[in-house]
């Protein structure tokens, strides 16, 4: 006979389970998608005053190196200018070359 007992027993624990799991599932589904929403939202704004910090602390380096190389090419007008005329010509072969290589493969 107390085997008989324990075996309600369990039936009464599963049903209790069933019954729990069916009248918070819908609810739970819902709070967790409001939670994560939020949570996505919170961490987007973050990223983006992240990001905009990072754009001013860029900017403000580009501004000062723009200054050190305005500086120097005032101290130096002959050197900079043969420093420009170097990279112009470097730059414009890369672009002669790229043209020439595109015609080939197009050719083919």
């Amino acid at each position: 006979m107390a085997a008989k007992k324990t075996t309600k027993k369990v039936k009464r624990k599963a049903t209790v389970r069933k019954v729990s799991k069916k009248a918070v599932k819908k609810p739970a589904k819902k709070v967790v998608k409001k939670t994560t929403s939020l949570d996505v939202r919170k961490k987007v704004s973050e990223a983006k005053k992240k990001a905009r910090m990072e754009l001013k602390k860029a900017r403000e380096r580009l501004a000062k190196a723009e200054k050190e190389v305005l500086q120097l090419i005032e101290k130096n007008p002959k050197k900079s200018a043969a420093i420009a005329a170097g990279l112009g010509a470097a730059l414009g072969a890369a672009i002669a070359a790229a043209v020439v290589s595109h015609k080939k493969k197009k050719l083919k």
